[in-house]
């Protein structure tokens, strides 16, 4: 049997029950929700390359446990909402006209003091220590890749296949570079743009697809690749995506396809994270 997951990244003190239903009443399966521990409010400022203008640039910050409602109903549903940690605040650094992700960092004493307090109050709050971490905006550095690892997380979803915590990574930098390697004779074989690589455990890495809508054929194609290939398939999206119907039934289609190809909805905890996966 082979599985893809759902992520929906971006759940936070912000966010309501009724968002969560919005989004995702109409599914019956599990989805993996990235959970941002203190979340920062967001401002409006269009920037180049971005596709939207609103950014996590506040400076306060908000605890998840702080919004009872939203922890009740995620109590209540863990067989609907599995949790992960997506970052500790979010909060971008404005570089001129350019965002700095908030583990796009070097400094691994700021690293490991936002990922052990994003830990501990997920832990406060649910009761459960996930195993797996959602870079915000996706991206990571190599240090921060390290310190997220010797936290004791169990899989990153990275832009680059590396697990520098261990002996082990040898032998999956080795396996990371054949894949990367086969994607790349693919996409230029073929002319196609590459999947979004990312992960690093000792099976591999996997696809994961952030879903947009501008180009449904180059969507479809990422796909049917990804499926070919058993590659693990992730398609990522957002709650406040899922509120628009007509992007919401076209997300619908699109796990509808790969159930019909035999694929089974899983957790990320479950496919990248099980001892026996």
């Amino acid at each position: 049997m082979s599985f893809f997951c759902v992520r929906d990244d971006d759940a936070s003190y912000f966010t309501s029950p009724a968002d969560l239903e919005l989004a995702w009443g109409w599914w019956p399966h599990v989805l993996t929700l990235g959970v941002i521990p203190f979340s920062v409010e967001t401002r409006y400022l269009p920037l180049p390359g971005r596709d939207h203008a609103l950014h996590q640039l506040g400076e306060a910050e908000f605890a998840v446990s702080g919004n009872d409602p939203l922890c009740e109903h995620l109590r209540k549903h863990p067989d609907k909402y599995a949790l992960a940690m997506h970052g500790c605040t979010h909060r971008y650094k404005l570089h001129g006209d350019r965002l700095k992700a908030e583990y796009d960092s070097s400094d691994a004493a700021f690293l490991g003091r936002e990922t052990r307090r994003g830990l501990e109050e997920l832990q406060r709050c649910f009761g459960h220590t996930p195993k797996v971490f959602i870079p915000p905006d996706n991206a990571i550095s190599r240090k921060g890749l390290e310190v997220v690892h010797g936290t004791g997380f169990s899989y990153v979803q990275t832009p680059f296949p590396l697990k520098p915590d261990s002996v082990r990574w040898f032998l999956d930098y080795a396996g990371a570079l054949h894949s990367w390697g086969g994607r790349l004779r693919h996409r230029l074989r073929h002319k196609a743009v590459d999947l979004r690589v990312c992960g690093s455990i000792s099976k591999g890495i996997g696809a994961a697809i952030l879903v947009k809508f501008d180009d449904e054929t180059l969507l479809r194609e990422r796909l049917d690749l990804a499926v070919a290939q058993r590659w693990p398939i992730t398609l990522a999206t957002h709650y406040w995506e899922m509120a628009d119907a007509s992007y919401r039934r076209k997300f619908a289609s699109l796990t509808d396809d790969l159930m019909g190809k035999g694929l089974k909805p899983a957790s990320m905890e479950t496919l990248y994270c099980a001892k026996d996966s």
